[in-house]
């Protein structure tokens, strides 16, 4: 054990120092005179000096008798970390200036001033941050220089820009990821809200950043079972999906119906005109409008691209189209979303029925809603 003056007399002499303090007395450690402390690792090396690199070894160690605590810090020459401050001190080298954050349990780094000024004095900032959790204030510094404690984030282990925060106690670290990501090292992507709903399990809709043909693009994910089911659901793009929610709002009234369609993207069900059945029946179609629900009883022909054999007549990208004939050559009636021809070509989504429907002639305008999961 040496006093704080013997290793003022040999700490020119050494490259790599272990300051070890016991618990007890890191506490108050600034207070106290003569400090004991331990110098474990002497290796002869050139003297310190501004273009030096001292590191002071961090971690715990258990004896018989006590325990002892030290620390590894590492220099960034010319930069400065802009983070709240514990506390500024002046002092005579980086080995007081480090000595300071050793005793302070709030402190992970410091800056301290590339020259001497006043008194032959350097000012030592005491910070109770790092660069990691602060890399928009860590910047280059013509007149300071930074030291931090050694830490796991140093090797940068966290991807696409997430934030890595060190546990200094067990020399642990977690990632922070950016939106849009997710994974241990924030390494994967989320593709759909699905994968979003999975991850928060939260039933509040929200807007949520998804990766989609490799770029990030926010969309608002509808989030819990409002009439689809539960998980999360995503608007209509160019997404793969298994599920497609259709929802329709009428005079404040909002129903939905789902259909199960695996593909690669809505997109690919309608963009070739192809027609593409589905199975859900005249009834569940006729839910998405209420009781005001109308279609003609023949024909019945649902699904995507659904259309009369006349181009003037009924149709619709995604619904159900019928006609009072027993063919589909000229249908009257439908519903769907963007939906076109007779009897009403300006009404793009909801319900149009004339010529004998089940439920009488009906002009009815709906919101739309086109959801995947």
């Amino acid at each position: 054990y040496l006093s704080r003056s013997q290793v003022s007399r040999i700490r020119g002499k050494a490259k790599y120092l272990t300051l070890v303090t016991t618990p007890p007395l890191n506490m108050f450690f600034g207070l106290l005179f003569p400090l004991l402390f331990e110098l474990s690792v002497l290796i002869p090396a050139p003297a310190f000096s501004q273009d030096s690199n001292p590191v002071y070894r961090e971690g715990n160690r258990v004896s018989s008798t006590r325990t002892f605590l030290t620390r590894t810090f590492i220099k960034h020459e010319f930069h400065h970390l802009n983070a709240p401050l514990i506390g500024t001190v002046a002092v005579s080298d980086v080995f007081d200036c480090t000595l300071e954050c050793l005793s302070n349990p709030l402190c992970f780094s410091v800056n301290l001033a590339a020259f001497k000024v006043t008194h032959r004095k350097l000012w030592c900032e005491l910070l109770s941050s790092d660069k990691f959790r602060n890399s928009t204030e860590y910047k280059g510094n013509k007149y300071s220089h930074h030291f931090a404690i050694e830490s796991p984030c140093s090797s940068s282990p966290c991807q696409h820009e997430a934030t890595c925060v060190t546990n200094y106690r067990d020399g642990s670290f977690g990632c922070r990821c950016a939106k849009g990501y997710k994974g241990e090292y924030c390494e994967k992507v989320l593709g759909s809200c699905r994968e979003a709903y999975n991850l928060f399990k939260s039933n509040a809709s929200q807007l949520v950043t998804l990766h989609l043909d490799s770029k990030p693009v926010t969309v608002l994910c509808q989030m819990g079972d409002f009439g689809c089911g539960d998980g999360g659901w995503t608007p209509v793009m160019k997404i793969n999906g298994r599920q497609i929610c259709l929802g329709m709002k009428i005079s404040g009234q909002l129903r939905f119906i789902v259909i199960n369609k695996q593909a690669n993207s809505l997109y690919s069900l309608i963009a070739d005109g192809r027609y593409r059945a589905t199975s859900l029946g005249r009834n569940e179609w006729k839910k998405l409008i209420g009781a005001e629900g109308s279609l003609q009883l023949r024909c019945n022909k649902e699904g995507f691209n659904a259309v009369s054999t006349a181009s003037y007549r009924s149709k619709a990208r995604i619904g159900y189209i019928a006609n009072q004939e027993n063919d589909c050559g000229s249908c009257d009636s439908r519903i769907g979303f963007g939906t076109g021809g007779y009897p009403d070509n300006s009404l793009t989504c909801g319900n149009a029925a004339s010529h004998s429907p089940d439920n009488g002639d009906r002009y009815i305008k709906a919101m739309g809603y086109i959801l995947v999961q």
